[in-house]
This record gives C-alpha cells, sequence and structure tokens, in this order.
C-alpha cells in the first residue's frame, strides 16, 4: 500500500484554487465556466473562441436611459442672492440670444461666436421624451470624439454625455430646418449654445461695422484707383519719342538728334527718359518730328539708334481732367462770379472733399454768411503781409545754374502767367544772382506752369 505524499497533494490543491479564483470557491462543486464563450470546463485565457471586444461605455444602454441616469442623478445648488453687477462704463456687454425651436418647444439660446462646437443640454432631450417624442429613434446619434478635447474660456476640460444631431429653426425666421449636430452636456442645469459649427446654418455672419477711419480709408483707396486708372489712360494717350536717324555724338561734342513719333505737329512736352537728354517744350513740324541738342559731356561716344526710345511726347490735345478743373483759370481770365455762384461752387468743392457727404446745417450756415473768406479761384489768391521770411546767405556765393530759353510757341502764354502774377503780388521783379531760371511744364489740362 502506497503513501501519498501530503506536500504533493497540498500543491495540486493550490494549484487549482489559483486556477479557479473569481470562478468559484473552495468546495464549490459548480463546473468552471468560460467568461468568453459563457461555456464550462475552461477557463477564459484557454478558450480557443475569438475574443470579445470591451463595449463601449456610451453603447451600455440606449440614449433614453443615459439621458434619464444623468439628468436625475445631477443635483446643484441654485441657492444664494445673484450679486448685481454694473453696467457702467461698459465692462459688460450686450448678451445675444435668440428664441429657437428644437422637438416642438421653444428655448432661449445664446449665439456664441467664440465657441467651436454647440452644446445641447441633457434637460432638453429629458423634456423631449416627457413630450411624448422617442428620442431613441427619431435623434440621431453621432460617435462621440474622444481624441479632441474641449475646454471651457478657463481652459478646464469639459465631459459630453455623447453627440446627437437635431432639427433647429429659429423662432419667427422665415428659414427651413437647420440640422445642426451639437454636444449633449450632463446635468439638469446648462445654456443652450450655439457656436460657430450651427451659426452659418441659421443664416448668421459676423460682420465687423466701418467706422469713420475706415470709410475714409475705403474712399481714398477708390480715389487712388481712380487716380491710377488716370494715369493709365494718360500713358496710353502718350506717344513714343524715337530716334530718327542713327546719330554719333563723340565726346565732349554737342550734336542735333533727329526725335520723331508724335502723331500731329505744335507745341507738345518731351519727356525724357535719358539723363543726357533734358525734358522740355518742343515745337514739331508737320511729320511730328524735331531736333534736339545732345552733348556728350562723359569720355566715351554716344550712339543713338535707329527707332531708339528716348522719351514720350505728351499730347496736349485730349480732352480735359475732371481733377484739372480749376487749373487754368490763371489764363482764360473768366469774369468775376456773383456771390451766389461763389456760394454754388465752395459748396461743390466742400461736398468733393467730404467724399459726397451733404453739408451739415451748422455748416451750411457758415459758408453761405462767410464765403467771401475762401478763395475759390486762383486769381483769388495773392501774397499775405502777416508773415515775413528772409534768407541770410552772407558771404555765399550763388550757384550757376543753365539758361532755360522759352520755346516761341509759349512765349505769349508765358508772358500772359508773368504778368498775372505781378498783378496778384506773388513775385516781384528782380535783378539779384540768387534769381533761379524759370522751368515751364506742361500740365494736364494743357496749360502751363
Amino acid at each position: 500500500m502506497e503513501r501519498e505524499n501530503p506536500s504533493r497533494e497540498r500543491h495540486i490543491s493550490r494549484g487549482r484554487a489559483q486556477e479557479t479564483k473569481g470562478v468559484s470557491s473552495p468546495g464549490d462543486t459548480r463546473p468552471i465556466r468560460c467568461f468568453n464563450c459563457n461555456g464550462k470546463g475552461h477557463l477564459a485565457r484557454e478558450c480557443k473562441k475569438e475574443k470579445k471586444e470591451k463595449a463601449d461605455s456610451r453603447e451600455a444602454g440606449s440614449l433614453s436611459a443615459r439621458i434619464t441616469d444623468k439628468v436625475c442623478g445631477a443635483t446643484k445648488s441654485m441657492c444664494g442672492t445673484r450679486r448685481k453687477l454694473s453696467q457702467e462704463g461698459k465692462l459688460f456687454g450686450k448678451k445675444w440670444t435668440t428664441s429657437v425651436e428644437i422637438f416642438g418647444r421653444k428655448w432661449s439660446a445664446l449665439l456664441d461666436t467664440g465657441s467651436e462646437v454647440s452644446i445641447l443640454p441633457a434637460r432638453i432631450l429629458k423634456q423631449a421624451m416627457r413630450d411624448g417624442i422617442n428620442i431613441d429613434e427619431e435623434v440621431q446619434e453621432l460617435p462621440l470624439d474622444t481624441t479632441t478635447r474641449v475646454v471651457d474660456a478657463s481652459g478646464n476640460a469639459m465631459k459630453f454625455l455623447t453627440v446627437v444631431r437635431v432639427d433647429i429653426k429659429e423662432d419667427g425666421a422665415k428659414s427651413s430646418l437647420a440640422k445642426v449636430s451639437m454636444h449633449v452636456s450632463q446635468g439638469e442645469v446648462g445654456t443652450l449654445v450655439l457656436g460657430t459649427n450651427a451659426l452659418p446654418a441659421l443664416g448668421y455672419r459676423l460682420v465687423r461695422k466701418q467706422g469713420q477711419r475706415a470709410r475714409r480709408i475705403k474712399r481714398d483707396e477708390k480715389a487712388a484707383v481712380r487716380i491710377l486708372a488716370e494715369d493709365a489712360e494718360e500713358k496710353a494717350i502718350r506717344c513714343n519719342a524715337v530716334v530718327a536717324e542713327r546719330t554719333y555724338v563723340a565726346p565732349g561734342e554737342m550734336k542735333p538728334v533727329r526725335v520723331t513719333g508724335a502723331k500731329a505737329s505744335g507745341d507738345k512736352l518731351f519727356c525724357s527718359e535719358i539723363h543726357v537728354i533734358q525734358t522740355g517744350l518742343c515745337s514739331l513740324e508737320e511729320h511730328g518730328s524735331t531736333t534736339i541738342l545732345v552733348v556728350n559731356t562723359g569720355l566715351e561716344p554716344l550712339v543713338y539708334r535707329k527707332n531708339q526710345r528716348v522719351g514720350s511726347w505728351d499730347d496736349c490735345d485730349r480732352p480735359q481732367s475732371d481733377r484739372a478743373v480749376a487749373a487754368n483759370m490763371l489764363t482764360r481770365q473768366n469774369p468775376p462770379l456773383t456771390p451766389e455762384e461763389r456760394a454754388e461752387t465752395l459748396r461743390r468743392y466742400l461736398v468733393n472733399n467730404r467724399g459726397g457727404k451733404e453739408l451739415s446745417e451748422s455748416l451750411e450756415d457758415l459758408m453761405k454768411n462767410h464765403n467771401q473768406v475762401f478763395a475759390v479761384e486762383d486769381r483769388e489768391l495773392t501774397q499775405t503781409h502777416l508773415v515775413t521770411h528772409e534768407i541770410d546767405t552772407g558771404s555765399t556765393q550763388p550757384i550757376r545754374q543753365k539758361k532755360r530759353p522759352v520755346p516761341i510757341g509759349a512765349r505769349k502764354e508765358f508772358k500772359g502767367i508773368i504778368e498775372d502774377l505781378l498783378n496778384r503780388g506773388i513775385i516781384e521783379p528782380s535783378s539779384s544772382d540768387w534769381a533761379s531760371p524759370v522751368v515751364l511744364v506742361r500740365k494736364k489740362d494743357g496749360t502751363l506752369r
């Protein structure tokens, strides 16, 4: 008769107890059950069937059951007095809310342009259940993105029960229902928040109201665009000034260069693009050509090829620009304006300066009663004796400048300008060594300056 080893028996018993831990207690006669396939006779770790995936906590129950559990279990003290905050100094702005219809009931919703998500309090779904709406069938539930962390304005993480897509219609709006995805908050209390994912669907758009400075900048931009367009049109009107025949100018030599390209004869303004040729007023011949003297002051010879562009001709016969309405009043010598004409002209100038905005009543009265203090014509601008300016040159010698002869065709107009300036007292005859030669420039309206 063999004697059994007590230590070996205790070891076997201990091993069986470890295997059946959590399934049966010592002395329990019930068979071992598998937690994976619910079969008998083996453990879950020995099960050969495919292991089940852990169920998502959201799928543990229906939407209505979870809503009921969260709403009923949430408590919050509403006691205490609410401190009245002062509105002085505009420390607090207005709360922008609207009335929306969800599940047949009207709720107050906060229009929050700083929130990226829309929040639906669970009490709204709970109220829909009380109204007899089966939210398990009529409400579309979306998966909750656990990879994205949603925080409030203080940076604290927010917890949500789920995400649903509901139909929302703004009270009184003519638009149809809008489907909005909303995060369902936990608890009985909470604010219905419409974030930036819902506002566009309801027709809301954030618009910045333009102030006076913004309107002025916009008006200046339009004026700049108009000026650029007129300058582009002016450049298109100009003709290229090109060399008529090949010309060689040796160092230190002064030689005439034949330039052509103008459309017609007459006095034209030559706008040079080469430093050795000066800009000036030229009298063109029949075929739109003229001769310009070129002085080569360098050490290298100058060679001008045929049809080489050296500048442009400013065509002064084009229509007058609207921007130069009062620019040629010096030479036209129109009769003086009547008081009514002065007032109307001044009013038109002031309205144009204000970008088309009408004058106020006080400014209108000021203009009518004292319009004589405003100059509406160039011939009204004279000198003032209130300020005297002197320049002490000391023993400094004046700088010698090259003389600029006045073209014969422009001398009559030039004399008229000088006489007008003398009559108004703006200039006076002088024989000073510091006198500077006159440079004539043809303006856009065709007059000389």
